[in-house]
């Protein structure tokens, strides 16, 4: 009896390994791992963009951090109190992929110059670069020594949007910028639902504080980017914005999010860039705080000048490019503001460099040896819906989906010391995709070829639909192209993120007259935000929308939203519910879009090599595997679970 009861002790034991053995493997197979969608690499460095404006530089002795609380319809109230920078935590074994942010589109033309030195400096949790050449002296401008909390308002709905405002110019100054914060969160949230609150995060401070780009005004991105394994409504070949993949995740509390949703950064060197310090002193200005006059204007100052751009108008366009509207396709080899054309710069002709492809799953060996690169990272939910068309008149003259494009420069993948940059550049050169990304390349390098097609509404009821002056015109959107995108210097907002020599991330120049002004590449001076609209809004028929009210009654309202039609729909087809398409994120059973099987999903194109940054990563297309320490542990369980079967049989078999 004791001998069966010492058996079946053994075979239980046994059954409990194994158990285990299966649940890490599982576990393993089921985690996603972090990956970056963007090349980062401490050498060489990437700075901020920057043109021409005249340098000044900033004393500054005081920090305001504010939280502004902003609700996601069209009326509200928020409160802000003083709270410390988030820190952003990363979660390897989460149901979602993350990615880094892939690009972000700054609103005015730049250029680029290459700091001599690669020292990193850190200005604020909020905002990395690497450290110039020190500027000449210029001018100082004081500012009060004084801390204060801020509460405003704006309020009223089923989620929130955040904003969280560092602030270093002294209380009268930054509370007009946090006004201009709270105008751009409740433009948004008006039109846009959100269902699970969102946080902005807004730094304001002197850009060359870090790097001298004084001719950059701001720039907005995402936080973090994710893939979707959900089941229900989403496309899984593509990456989310972490705004939008709150919203259609199907749980709203998961420690894989970052702190943060959206950065936004201002500079405060572009403000300084138009002052007469003169006139300033002329006109009661005491030499101590930010003196008036400068290249933003904000609600109540005096009557706009005609250099001046509102500051809201600026913010709620780099919002808009935060909240998803970018592209990850770049001239990544042949842009010389790209740190990979410097590794290959002698090695290849720049005809052959002339390629448009999404971003490189790369890695640098040892952290600082050299860069390997194993194929390429899937691309934006935003590049789902990209167009190229061909204004070449020849019989071979044809659309191109940059979908299809990106899935095609996906199956393009290689191993071990083959991804040496130079090797892999070099086969990359001879293959059919490179032919398609240089096709591609000429074809943006002209005006009016790159199209955003918009899905069809999800919803019956959709504005879209109803509005005859809506359904005409907008079947599609034409993005900016031409020599000023293809030629653009790059286009970065952070140490992790760039997207070398392209612009496409705008509309085309001729919508700066049509309600979809917002997102061109340039901002109109001389007319505060409110009076744009009204200008524009004025010159076409009334857009009418319903809104239910909360005693059941329909009522139709006028759309005059900053956030033009045409620009919602973009929102509306990368997933986000609006107020004239009202999916409320929900799928009505739509089957997710299954991640499309890429030649290299079936070979592994990882090497010996370290991810940079400091993440360890595994490229998007390479299916999970358990770490050396797991399979160690599978093995030894097995083993041991050997060595009791074979003990079981001895003491139990007669």
């Amino acid at each position: 009896m004791r001998l069966a009861i010492r058996c079946l002790q053994i075979i239980l034991l046994q059954a409990l390994l194994l158990f285990f053995l299966l649940a890490t493997h599982a576990k393993a197979a089921f985690a996603l791992s972090v990956s970056n969608l963007v090349p980062h690499s401490p050498e060489p460095s990437f700075p901020l963009s920057s043109y021409a404006i005249p340098d000044t530089d900033t004393n500054t002795n005081n920090t305001i951090t504010t939280t502004t609380t902003t609700t996601a319809t069209a009326t509200s109230t928020s409160t802000s109190t003083a709270t410390a920078s988030p820190s952003h935590n990363d979660h390897p074994f989460s149901p979602l992929q993350k990615r880094e942010p892939d690009s972000t589109s700054l609103a005015d033309p730049v250029t680029t110059s290459i700091p001599a030195t690669a020292t990193k400096t850190t200005h604020s949790p909020s905002s990395h670069s690497d450290t110039p050449p020190p500027p000449p002296p210029l001018p100082t401008v004081a500012t009060n020594d004084t801390n204060s909390n801020h509460t405003s308002s704006i309020v009223d709905g089923k989620a929130v949007v955040k904003t969280d405002l560092q602030c270093d110019f002294g209380d009268a100054f930054c509370n007009k910028v946090l006004a201009a914060v709270d105008g751009a969160a409740q433009a948004f949230s008006q039109v846009v639902s959100i269902k699970i609150g969102i946080l902005l995060k807004v730094h304001y401070y002197s850009f060359c504080d870090t790097a001298c780009t004084n001719g950059t005004y701001a720039w907005g991105a995402p936080s973090s980017q994710f893939t979707l394994p959900y089941d229900d409504g989403v496309d899984q070949n593509y990456v989310y914005p972490q705004a939008l993949a709150k919203q259609l995740a199907p749980y709203s509390n998961t420690s894989v999010w970052a702190d943060h949703d959206i950065d936004i950064e201002i500079n405060h060197d572009a403000y300084l860039s138009t002052v007469d310090f003169d006139d300033a002193k002329a006109n009661g200005w005491n030499g101590t705080g930010v003196p008036p006059g400068g290249k933003f204007w904000f609600k109540g100052d005096p009557p706009i000048e005609s250099d001046q751009i509102d500051m809201e108008y600026i913010i709620l366009h780099e919002l808009l490019h935060g909240a998803g509207f970018i592209s990850s396709w770049a001239a990544y080899f042949y842009s010389k503001s790209s740190p990979f054309r410097g590794l290959i710069d002698d090695l290849f002709d720049d005809q052959d460099l002339k390629m448009v492809t999404p971003g490189l799953s790369w890695s640098v060996k040892y952290g600082t040896g050299p860069v390997f690169i194993s194929g390429f990272q899937p691309t934006m939910i935003f590049d789902k819906y990209l167009v190229s068309l061909s204004n070449n008149q020849t019989t071979n003259a044809r659309n191109t989906s940059l979908a299809d494009l990106g899935f095609e420069m996906q199956n393009f993948c290689v191993q071990g010391n083959q991804g040496y940059i130079a090797n892999f550049v070099r086969q990359f050169t001879n293959t059919t995709q490179s032919r398609n990304a240089a096709e591609l390349f000429q074809s943006l390098a002209q005006e009016n070829t790159l199209s955003f097609t918009f899905s069809n509404p999800s919803v019956g009821n959709s504005t879209f639909n109803a509005d005859s002056y809506l359904k005409k015109t907008y079947r599609n959107m034409t993005l900016q192209t031409g020599n000023s995108a293809t030629d653009a210097s790059t286009e970065q907002f952070g140490y992790t993120n760039n997207r070398p020599g392209l612009a496409i991330s705008h509309v085309a120049d001729f919508y700066n007259t049509t309600p979809d002004f917002l997102m061109v590449s340039s901002f109109r001076n001389g007319m505060n935000l409110s009076a744009i609209v009204d200008s524009i809004y004025s010159d076409i028929p009334a857009i009418m929308y319903n809104v239910t009210l909360p005693n059941g009654t329909l009522q139709q309202l006028p759309y005059r939203s900053p956030i033009g039609p045409g620009i919602l729909r973009i929102l509306d087809s990368m997933g986000y519910s609006t107020i004239l398409t009202r999916t409320n994120y929900t799928t009505n059973g739509n089957a997710k879009i299954a991640r499309q099987r890429s030649l290299c999903d079936d070979s592994s194109s990882s090497t010996s090599t370290s991810q940079s940054p400091a993440k360890k990563q595994m490229s998007d297309g390479h299916r999970a595997r358990s770490s050396p320490a797991t399979a160690i542990g599978g093995w030894l369980v097995a083993f041991v679970s050997i060595i009791l079967t074979t003990g079981c049989y001895i003491l139990c078999v007669p």
